[in-house]
């Protein structure tokens, strides 16, 4: 059993501990801690339950061998009790009730673990984002030491995020480990094509513009096929629009037709429509994956295969980006390139 979730966890408490301290002459931050501390509780809820079921049964055992007398037995439960968390094999041959005990524990904490680890990174990921915020309203007001102090804080909490990102059982691009190629967690993530504004939400970053279609936030960086974008979005009405190759990858709920997905080739722009696949349920996040790859497109929402689509991309070197049109206001919770293996 991997332990790496739940060393974050303890490495995350120690910490908000420390930052509550540090901040106690800040209410808001007090109150984003205590807000966080108290989610964190609940969604780590069905772990440490799991874990606290698993040592009652554990004991009961335990009593049971030393009222037959078995010394051994007896020493196995207690040893098992008092590392249960660690990783390596164990030798519960000679037991098999104990060893049942522990098949259980293990196959239900593999069920439970991924979730409650992205559960745990989403929430830390909102946390960064709330003191972000908070941030540039210090830096607004004149406040640029506790700006300044918080800034650091900030610095921690990625540094503690990507340690969670790499952690065992949050699943992966292409079936195994994908290296994140970069990531929009602020302003400072993009470059803004056109008249796109930009403004830090508690829920995510609002991307909206006064402009009918073409702008939009791009990465500083560029990329190769093949690799994934890796959304949570949210649109208040109409288009969320994804761009590669300084134009549009892919459109939903696209104005014209609301229940069409729009995927343009991006070597040469050429357009397709898809029927019946485009349609998000407005002020709803939902997450959105677009695999580019040198020859075709494959595109999900919200866990469901969508389309894929032979596109060329060979050869491409260019920045990705994503952007609202015709009125629409869109919140990103989250967004990030991943490494595909070809």
């Amino acid at each position: 059993m991997k332990t790496i979730p739940g060393i974050l966890s303890c490495t995350i408490s120690v910490f908000f501990l420390l930052g509550g301290m540090l901040s106690a002459q800040d209410p808001k931050v007090a109150q984003l801690e205590a807000g966080f501390s108290a989610a964190l509780s609940r969604v780590e809820a069905p772990l440490l339950e799991l874990d606290t079921k698993y040592l009652e049964n554990v004991g009961l055992w335990q009593r049971a061998a030393q009222e037959k007398g078995d010394v051994e037995a007896a020493r196995a439960a207690k040893q098992e009790m008092e590392s249960f968390k660690q990783n390596g094999k164990r030798d519960l041959a000679k037991w098999p009730e104990l060893s049942r005990l522990r098949e259980i524990y293990d196959n239900a904490h593999a069920r439970l673990a991924p979730q409650v680890t992205a559960d745990r990174l989403k929430l830390y990921e909102t946390f960064r984002r709330e003191l972000n915020s908070h941030i540039e309203r210090l830096t607004r007001e004149g406040n640029l030491t506790e700006g300044v102090r918080l800034s650091e804080r900030v610095k921690e909490v990625d540094r503690l995020l990507e340690a969670g990102k790499s952690a065992p059982g949050l699943g992966s691009a292409a079936g195994g480990s994908a290296e994140v190629l970069w990531e929009f967690k602020s302003r400072a993530s993009v470059d803004t094509v056109k008249e796109c504004g930009l403004r830090s939400q508690p829920d995510g970053l609002m991307i909206s513009s006064e402009i009918s279609a073409g702008a939009y936030h791009q990465s500083r960086r560029t990329f190769k096929p093949p690799f994934r974008i890796q959304a949570r979005v949210a649109t208040d009405s109409t288009n969320i629009r994804f761009y590669y190759n300084q134009g549009i990858l892919a459109i939903f709920n696209w104005e014209t037709n609301l229940a069409e997905l729009r995927i343009h080739e991006p070597s040469t722009g050429r357009n397709m429509g898809f029927g019946g696949k485009g349609q998000l349920a407005v002020n709803q996040m939902h997450d959105i994956e677009i695999d580019v790859f040198d020859d075709r497109v494959v595109v999900r929402a919200n866990g469901k295969p969508l389309v894929e689509t032979p596109a060329k991309s060979a050869g491409l070197d260019a920045a990705v980006g994503i952007g609202p049109a015709f009125g629409s206001v869109l919140t990103v919770e989250s967004m990030r390139v991943l490494e595909l293996k070809p």
